[in-house]
């Protein structure tokens, strides 16, 4: 090819044809920038390809550590759902030492430890990178991603921090003030069990350090139900978008719960189960006062909101709401 070039060159030159010359020269100057900037764009079109491949790839790390984060969420709220009873037992004074028919409550597992999200980010922060090397769609749900996270974390770790500073405060006054302390799980526990009862059903600074407990936990079940409520919203944005295959494990079927819609009726009031944009939501209605919160199923029959535990039974349904109690409501004949 590049001989060929030279022989027209020559030819011309030759023939004294400079005109002829200098528009040919012209020409192939201009077919040697074609090409480069053809080979220019295909190595952008190939770098965008990697861009592209390498933002899917951050997107797919980033919805998998949301999912990884929905569930370290879930699994707060489940920890602090067997505590519902035994803050009510301490806060009301209903375990009776003298009935041998009544069962023990674990007195020892309501401050003796606590659960903490830990929320991961490495990925979300890792996609970030990419902001300004996508599309404006693309770059929206990023932003979104970045500002939910700041939304959050920093909330949810400094309730883990508050739940950590006062299990650990409580433990080292237990074994800073009680003898009895080092007894729990070894031989010695017969010696001291009167009065290591005795402490959990009569001591009023234990059950203030209940009620300070079981308050710290009530808004840190809050902050993971609402960060769970808002995680779903952008966990389902990512998979509509990239077609990920969304946790079985984490997406409800509204269908299954249709038969739980409806008024329950109660002394506290009224409750409502309904049904919007694929959300369930209980709603307390007490007079002129509605409380609202986002309803979240962790089996067939029992979920859990902002305003307590619940179970469905037929048709009723109980609300737990620690030290205030268990309360029951019926549905109304439709």
């Amino acid at each position: 090819m590049i001989k060929f070039f030279r022989h027209i060159r020559r030819t011309l030159i030759n023939q004294n044809q400079m005109g002829k010359y200098f528009k040919y020269a012209i020409g192939e100057i201009f077919l040697v920038v074609i090409g480069i900037l053809i080979a220019l764009q295909i190595n952008n079109w190939n770098e965008q390809r990697k861009i592209n491949t390498q933002v899917e790839e951050m997107f797919y790390k980033t919805f998998r550590e949301l999912e990884y984060n929905i569930n370290r969420a879930q699994n707060l709220i489940a920890f602090y759902k067997p505590k519902d009873t035994l803050y009510y037992i301490v806060r009301n004074d209903t375990y009776d030492i003298e009935d041998p028919n009544q069962k023990r409550p674990c007195f020892p597992c309501i401050l003796s430890a606590f659960e903490s999200i830990n929320i991961s980010t490495e990925a979300a922060n890792n996609l970030y990178t990419y902001n300004t090397r996508v599309t404006s769609e693309l770059k929206t749900i990023i932003e979104d991603i970045d500002l939910f996270y700041k939304d959050y974390k920093v909330q949810l770790d400094d309730m883990d921090e508050e739940m950590e500073i006062m299990v650990d405060d409580y433990n080292s006054m237990l074994r800073d003030t009680k003898t009895w302390y080092s007894a729990f799980n070894n031989k010695k526990f017969a010696q001291y069990e009167k009065e290591i009862i005795n402490y959990y059903i009569s001591d009023p600074f234990f059950e203030n350090w209940v009620a300070q407990y079981e308050q710290l936990a009530y808004y840190h079940r809050a902050d993971a139900i609402a960060f769970i409520s808002d995680a779903f919203k952008i966990y389902k944005r990512m998979s509509e978008y990239f077609d990920f295959k969304k946790s079985k494990a984490l997406m409800v079927d509204t269908d299954k719960f249709k038969y739980f819609l409806g008024v329950y009726q109660g002394k506290m009031g009224n409750l409502t189960v309904s049904l919007k944009e694929d959300n369930y939501y209980l709603s307390l209605i007490n007079g002129k006062r509605v409380q609202e919160s986002q309803l979240y199923f962790d089996s067939d029959s029992t979920g859990y909101s902002r305003l307590g535990y619940i179970k469905f039974n037929s048709k009723t349904l109980r609300l737990s709401a620690g030290s205030r109690g268990k309360f029951e409501f019926s549905k109304e004949i439709e």
